[in-house]
């Protein structure tokens, strides 16, 4: 509280009248600032009860009751009013019995306030007019020693125990809100219908009915898209709804979702009617999650054709996470997979499916991204046992491509074609126990194509010419940082590691060891180059191979270059024999 003092006499002098008056004020609502108060008041006297002062209309309000003072109106100088003075003219303030020994206030004695001199129904005093008698003294952050209230001392630090309108002082939002008091995620779904771009997140349910998953994947093309969770358990036997695909067009962002072993599955009874399962429309984007899906069969021409399981056209995307594909057949490339949109694999499964024409499990003439997959036991009668790249690009990391079979070329992987341009890259992958009737056991290159192998290996695979890895036409291939070319096989033709059709081979810090040429009239157990085409051998070994007709290294016409770190050795009778020397090897 604040203390006002009006003139004092001498106190050896008898007055004869009152000369010294001590008034106490508690002001509510005001700011008192050098004696000077704004705003509205409730003055309260420690003799003279309650008054309410109106100060509409005032900037400020002098309280000293010094007559010197110019801005004093000694008409309204209440310390001059003889009807508010003590009759007996005794100082009060210094009377024992009416003294707070504690120094408190006694405007705040419930036992003598007036009702209308309470405090602010809310309780709440105007900081800055509020004088605290408890207060020994606001917190100096310099002066160890001072005790002011833990208001001052930790002001702006939230107190955990503490009121949450203390949590953030001088912010109006806490932490995950914005300011409108929002939640992050409840601002961002509020900013996508602003936008017009909302989805339905919450997901469907749809029991183990076939009809249910058909009618619920309507609703969410309807509505912008959606997620389906399937019942775990269950087998959706899907008879044909059309001539086309057993399930609608995706043409919105839908994900369906399986539980454990959860199977969606052509009906077995509808030999008359062949069907792929799903169709990925211009716009639409389907993600399929730990499902298994079987048994789709495509029959058809052109556009049509192709994708006994999924058709994913231009503009469509396909994502498959932990899902396999299997016994899929299609009468035209693809017999899972046909991609003319966005292809994307991760951790899944493609087995025993089967094209008639290329690309036992995929045909690709998009883009086509497979990691951490396998890609086993298919087959084409076409090009690709288990992919084809038709038109596009194909990247594969940390997969598995193993067992498949093409009675064309490139028993594995098969990229490139006159005319189109593809490329295709094998990162960290094993490609073997591939058969190719033709060319490449393990992977083929034709056309303008450019296939690049890293950390790869390509073992154990055979074809007619070139087991591991062949090329045709102008195609390239490069075999890089640590890839092996081993065990391969050429069971009528040259090259049982690599086959160069005319186009060009590089080896840079990779090995071709322990593969065989066993043709009657086979050549180049580990490499066969073809005129005008060229190997160029860097950091690179070349041990071990074997062919009917020497050289059982490498052999052929065209440019063969080995660097002074490449290790060409132990081939079983020849190691080199080419139209041109090779620098740096020996016999």
């Amino acid at each position: 509280m604040s203390e006002y003092y009006g003139n004092q006499t001498d106190p050896g002098e008898k007055p004869a009248r009152k000369k010294r008056r001590r008034t106490r004020l508690v002001v509510a609502g005001a700011v008192v600032v050098g004696g000077l108060v704004a705003g509205g008041a409730t003055v309260a006297g420690v003799g003279g009860g309650v008054s309410d002062l109106d100060l509409t209309g005032l900037s400020t309000m002098v309280v000293s009751g010094d007559k010197s003072d110019p801005k004093v109106d000694p008409a309204k100088d209440e310390s001059k009013d003889p009807a508010k003075e003590d009759p007996k003219g005794k100082d009060e303030s210094k009377d024992p019995a009416k003294e707070d020994p504690k120094g408190k206030d006694e405007s705040k004695d419930p036992a003598k306030e007036d009702p209308k001199a309470k405090e602010d129904p809310k309780g709440k005093d105007d900081p800055k007019g509020k004088d605290d008698p408890k207060d020994p003294g606001k917190y100096d952050p310099k002066d160890p020693s001072s005790k002011g209230d833990k208001s001052d001392k930790d002001k702006g630090k939230y107190d955990p125990k503490g009121d949450k309108s203390d949590k953030d002082k001088g912010r109006s939002y806490y932490p995950g809100q914005d300011q409108a008091g929002r939640k992050d995620k409840d601002k961002a779904k509020d900013d996508k219908v602003k936008d017009g771009q909302a989805k339905d997140d919450q997901v469907k349910k749809v029991p183990c009915d076939p009809d249910k998953l058909i009618t619920e994947i309507v609703l969410a093309n309807a509505d912008r898209g959606g997620t389906l969770e399937l019942a775990s358990q269950c087998t959706y036997n899907l008879a044909a709804n059309n001539l086309v695909t057993s399930l609608p067009p995706i043409v919105q962002p839908i994900t369906i979702a399986g539980g454990e072993a959860t199977k969606i599955v052509r009906s077995v009874s509808l030999t008359q009617f062949p069907t792929r399962l799903f169709q990925v429309a211009n716009g639409g984007e389907l993600t399929l999650c730990n499902l298994t899906v079987l048994g789709g069969q495509q029959v058809g021409p052109a556009p049509a054709a192709g994708g006994g399981a999924i058709l994913v056209q231009a503009g469509g995307e396909l994502n498959l996470v932990e899902t396999t594909l299997a016994n899929n057949t299609a009468q035209g490339p693809g017999g899972a997979i046909q991609n003319f949109g966005t292809t994307t694999i991760s951790k899944s499964l493609l087995a025993r499916n089967s094209a008639t024409g290329a690309g036992g499990a995929i045909n690709n003439q998009g883009l086509l991204k497979i990691d951490d997959s396998q890609l086993n036991y298919n087959n084409a009668t076409g090009n690709g046992g288990a992919v084809q790249n038709l038109a596009g690009t194909v990247i594969v990391t940390k997969s598995e491509i193993k067992g498949n079979h093409a009675a064309g070329n490139g028993g594995g992987v098969a990229s490139g074609v006159a005319g189109a341009t593809t490329t295709t890259t094998v990162e960290d992958s094993a490609i073997s126990e591939n058969t190719a009737t033709g060319n490449g056991g393990g992977v083929n290159t034709a056309g303008t194509d450019s296939t690049t192998l890293r950390r790869t290996k390509v073992r154990l695979n055979s074809a007619g010419a070139g087991g591991g890895v062949a090329t045709t036409g102008t195609a390239t291939a490069v075999v890089a940082d640590e890839s092996e070319i081993d065990s391969n096989t050429a069971t009528t033709g040259n090259g049982g590691g690599l086959l160069n059709g005319g186009g060009g081979i590089v080896l840079r810090g990779s090995e071709v060891i322990f593969n065989r040429a066993l043709g009657p009239a086979s050549s180049g157990g580990g490499s066969f180059n073809t005129a005008p085409g060229s190997v160029t051998l860097t950091k690179s070994r070349v041990i071990e191979n074997t062919s009917t007709v020497p050289a059982d290294g490498i052999s052929g016409a065209g440019t063969v270059t080995a660097d002074h770190e490449t290790v060409i050795v132990k081939n079983r009778s020849t190691n080199c024999l080419t139209a041109f020397a090779i620098p740096n090897c020996f016999g």
